[in-house]
């Protein structure tokens, strides 16, 4: 028996969100990949700047103090790559740090394994 003109719309329709489910869950699945990803680079931050604080510095700049250094002492275009690197330098440790008080701040919602918005 063929089917009428409604009974097409509603496969039509099944077919549609069908496939709307499917993308639905595709990015789920991206964006709980991209989440692991973000908690072991956050992890592999911590282990770092744990690593870091560590470190035992000893103070050598006394033994130094003859050497001069400073734009006067360098040409121009060096001292612009430094303070370029610098600046460029800042501004990343500036980035990530707002990266971590965000994370800080919603890592109670950050659940490994959970999906979409339950």
């Amino acid at each position: 028996m063929p089917e009428n003109k409604e009974q097409k719309e509603a496969r039509l329709l099944v077919d549609i969100l069908l496939d709307i489910g499917d993308r639905i869950l595709s990015i789920e699945n991206a964006m709980h990949k991209q989440k692991e990803v973000m908690i072991k680079l956050v992890k592999q931050g911590n282990t770092i700047v744990s690593f870091l604080n560590d470190l035992n510095i000893e103070d050598v700049t006394t033994e130094y103090s003859d050497i001069s250094f400073g734009p006067d002492n360098m040409d121009e275009t060096t001292f612009h790559s430094i303070k370029e690197l610098l600046d460029d330098y800042m501004e990343k440790t500036k980035g990530l740090k707002e990266l971590e008080k965000e994370l800080e701040k919603n890592k109670d919602k950050i659940t490994v394994g959970q999906h979409g918005e339950s």
